[in-house]
């Protein structure tokens, strides 16, 4: 019988049991694309990472990202927690390694760590430079998928877009914190309005924040993936920062910091740090936070 180790990390959180968990299976090797799609439904967590041996030149290890109903290109917090996971696995090749290279479906993406007293502090995944697609002018069936009243996107001033640094996310702006976390999905009526844009996930979000320090109070949905609502979402928050940047709702600096608060609405608190770097004509985007190791165990 084949066993495989597995680690739980919570990504966007200093303490176990907050952020957003993820399941990372520390070898993979010979498993094949049906049974990691069934450990990963197995499991029940939002994405499911399966380590295995890196095919391209130069990368540390290749990362393959899984959700319970499908693989996925990239998963921004499962790309940290499985960097983190690796940087902290005692006696492993990649024990605090200040940088790893992970092999993915969108090319080697480097994961940086903060390394303080022999400690990983945050760990932090530089994204693709974002690109732009249109802005969704027609909002009423947008807003009925949320159940959110049509006028409180409309009074932002902004119109919601689909930005991708990764993976295509559907950006929507409203008035208020009571705005987002009043919502009431729409499984089904969401899927079609993401089809229609070419996106696979939406970020809802306020200026309107808990803490005043922060930038943004967010809740992201998933349908299309499986995924109802994440608690912490590295590449749509990398996605929600370069629309910010780019329309100016944000001072424009060198380097802007964007703090995104997110998943209070399924009781896992997280903070997700987002710096975007404008070099010339180009958004450069890094994803970071803190991760706690939760749990371990072996699979069958």
């Amino acid at each position: 019988m084949q066993r495989a180790a597995f680690v739980q990390a919570d990504v966007f959180s200093d303490s176990p049991f907050g952020g957003n968990p993820v399941v990372v299976i520390l070898d993979a090797h010979g498993m094949s694309d049906a049974e990691m799609l069934a450990i990963a439904r197995g499991m029940s967590f939002a994405e499911t990472g399966f380590i295995v041996s890196a095919t391209f030149d130069g990368a540390d290890v290749r990362l393959r990202f899984f959700t319970p109903a499908t693989e996925v290109p990239f998963s921004g917090h499962l790309m940290l927690g499985a960097a983190y996971v690796l940087m902290t696995q005692s006696g492993g090749l990649l024990e605090l390694r200040p940088r790893v290279l992970v092999q993915t479906e969108l090319g080697i993406l480097p994961v940086d760590a903060d390394i303080q007293g022999g400690e990983v502090r945050r760990v932090t995944v530089t994204e693709n430079p974002p690109g732009f697609g249109d802005k969704r002018e027609d909002i009423s069936a947008l807003a009925e998928a949320l159940r959110l009243d049509p006028a409180r996107i409309a009074a932002t001033g902004l119109m919601p877009q689909v930005v991708t640094t990764t993976l295509p996310t559907l950006v929507v702006p409203v008035m208020s914190r009571d705005d987002v976390s009043s919502i009431i999905l729409n499984r089904s009526a969401l899927a079609i309005a993401c089809v229609d844009v070419g996106a696979d996930v939406t970020a809802v979000y306020t200026l309107d924040t808990l803490r005043p320090e922060n930038t943004v109070f967010v809740r992201v949905f998933a349908p299309l993936l499986g995924i109802d609502e994440d608690p912490a979402t590295g590449s749509a928050n990398a996605a929600l920062a370069a629309y910010l940047v780019r329309l100016g709702v944000v001072p424009n600096a060198p380097t802007v910091r964007v703090i995104a608060e997110q998943g209070y609405a399924v009781g896992r608190p997280s903070l997700i740090l987002v710096d975007v770097d404008l070099e010339g004509e180009t958004l450069q985007v890094q994803v970071g936070g803190r991760v706690a190791r939760a749990a371990e165990g072996v699979i069958y």
